[in-house]
Parts: structure tokens; sequence; C-alpha cells
């Protein structure tokens, strides 16, 4: 009882100092996990609209190189209308990204109980990879993920030290979850001229990645 309370009891304190409200879960090695606020899904579909708007992109640019190859008039060559027809969505959780950037490479060492790592959702994006269920098929992913930065002043999430770490290296490491979409891309020839319009034609299939929450752990550092 006296450790729910306390727990209580600090992440009113946090709240009431404008720290970001969090969550905290506890495991049996003594870690905690602070879980950041989702993305709302105004948020999400912004985000993927512009990834699905990046791919129809680069088909039309593809094929603006094939139709540049040949020595034909302008008027006949076709525009292509696209669309994207969605097949299934999927979400991967706590995918491990790695530590934070702007950490001692061995880790911060905290003398005294009650230290926080603040973290900021910035900074240099690695490559994750990854695998989901859509539609009764394995999906393999790969993303350019962020794993944020530790900065100085609390400017997004804060992730409490454990009692246990006191006096050791530890060091902030971010996983997050992700919304995966996978759609087909079709196109159909339009007709300037005449107005016509092709049968629509399958492109190629794709697949958004939205990173929509953090998860930030403190992890003792093995030297």
């Amino acid at each position: 009882m006296r450790k729910v309370l306390s727990l209580v009891l600090v992440i009113c304190l946090f709240s009431s100092l404008g720290v970001t409200s969090f969550a905290v879960d506890g495991n049996f090695d003594g870690e905690f996990t602070v879980i950041g606020d989702e993305l709302s899904r105004e948020e999400i579909e912004k985000i993927k609209e512009d990834q699905i708007q990046k791919e129809i992109q680069k088909e039309i640019n593809k094929s603006l190189t094939m139709d540049n190859s040949y020595e034909i008039s302008p008027r006949s060559i076709p525009e292509w209308e696209y669309k994207s027809v969605k097949v299934g969505s999927a979400k991967a959780r706590k995918v491990p990204i790695g530590f934070a950037g702007k950490q001692p490479r061995d880790g911060i060492v905290f003398e005294d109980k009650g230290g926080r790592i603040h973290w900021q959702d910035s900074g240099f994006e690695k490559n994750v990879s990854f695998s989901v269920s859509i539609a009764g098929e394995l999906v393999s992913v790969g993303v350019s993920a962020a794993a944020g930065k530790k900065v100085d002043k609390v400017t997004g999430y804060s992730a409490r030290v454990p009692d246990i770490y006191v006096g050791k290296p530890v060091k902030l490491f971010v996983s997050k979850d992700f919304e995966v979409t996978k759609f087909k891309l079709m196109r159909r020839k339009v007709y300037g001229n005449t107005g016509e319009y092709g049968k629509w034609e399958y492109v190629k299939s794709f697949t958004t990645e939205v990173p929509v929450r953090p998860y930030l752990k403190i992890k003792k550092v093995e030297n």
C-alpha cells in the first residue's frame, strides 16, 4: 500500500510542476518504463497521407522518365491517375529503437535517489526492421526512426532512475509502437484530348509506418 501511495504522490508532484504526464509500470528487475501519450487519429492520418503521396510521386516521376525516353508527340502521352487501396493495418508494439542520443557512452551515474533523465523525441534516425501480420500475411517492415535525445530541461518526458540503480551507470533506452498500414497502389490512363479513362491496373504494394507512442526505460550499463 505504501508503494502505491508513494507512486501516486510522485505522479501528482510532477504533474503540478508541468512535467508531461506519464504512466509507470515496473518489472521484476526493477526497471521502470515511461509510457508516452499516443498520437491522435488525426495526427496519424496526416503522417500516413504524406507517406502515401510520396509513394505516388515516385511513380509519377518514374512514368515521366519512361515517357521522355521516346520521341513521340507530347499530346499522345497519357497522364496517369493514381489511387491507394487499403489492404489492412496492424500495430507493432514496443519496437526497440535504441539508446537515446546525447548520453555518455559509459552511462550516467546518479549518487542520490530521485534522479531523472529528461528526453526529447528528435534527433538522428536509425534503420529499424520488424514484422507484422496484415490480412493474414507476414509483412516485413524497414523504417527510419529516431531514438530521441537526452536534454537538460523537461521538454517532453522524464524517466525516474530506480533506486536500485543509484551509484550505478545507467542509460535511457527507447522503444516505440508503430501503426503499419498496407496499401495497393493502382493507376489508370487519362487521355486529356479525349477525356477517356483506361482501366485501373495494379502498380505495387507498399506500407506506411507511423510511430504512435514512445516508451522510455532506464537500463543499467553493463561494462
